[in-house]
């Protein structure tokens, strides 16, 4: 049998009981499970992506990708949550010491960072990879029922109307004409 190699990776675990807040009232914690279970950060490398997993059983109870804009609240000495707008719920944690909570909402921090600096990076990579500079050639013209436009292919050998360019062109504050004047020149 071959090697298989896992792309999301746990980094840190823990226990503590989970809760959710009640969808109808947005104010009772609901237990999602009857006793303390592992609640782990996984980080997918693939992805460069963080999420907070925790299983009962076979049934995820938690399963919650970090965001830049997520913020871990200590609430009291052995509870903390969160909310996850992705998930549409507030999470809510109860550990057995406050140095497990310390420990677990210093985790939060480290790895929303991350996912912060991972977001940076993937939107100058994508910043990059539209720039009008990055641009290989404009050349075919298409008719399809007697409509013609011009399309252009990118590094990635992506087609894009022109038309729809001229958002991205005002954006990154470059005029329409000489745009079009240098990338036909």
């Amino acid at each position: 049998m071959g090697e298989s190699k896992l792309e999301e990776q746990p980094i840190y675990s823990t226990r503590a009981h989970v809760f959710q807040i009640d969808p109808n009232t947005k104010k009772n914690w609901l237990p999602t499970s009857k006793h303390a279970v592992t609640v782990s950060y996984f980080y997918d490398s693939t992805r460069n992506v963080y999420r907070i997993i925790s299983l009962d059983g076979t049934k995820a109870i938690i399963n919650s990708t970090i965001s830049p804009n997520m913020t871990f609240t200590k609430t009291s000495q052995k509870f903390g949550q969160w909310a996850d707008s992705r998930a549409n719920t507030v999470y809510g944690l109860g550990f057995s010491t406050e140095h497990h909570l310390a420990k677990f909402a210093e985790k939060f921090a480290e790895y929303k960072e991350a996912a912060r600096l991972a977001k940076e990076k993937s939107q100058e990579k994508m910043e990059l990879a539209t720039s009008p500079s990055q641009v290989r050639s404009a050349h075919t013209v298409l008719t399809q029922h007697k409509h013609i436009s011009t399309v252009l292919i990118c590094p990635q050998t992506h087609w894009f109307p022109l038309s729809p360019l001229e958002p991205l062109l005002a954006f990154l504050q470059i005029d329409w004409n000489t745009f079009r004047r240098e990338l036909f020149c």
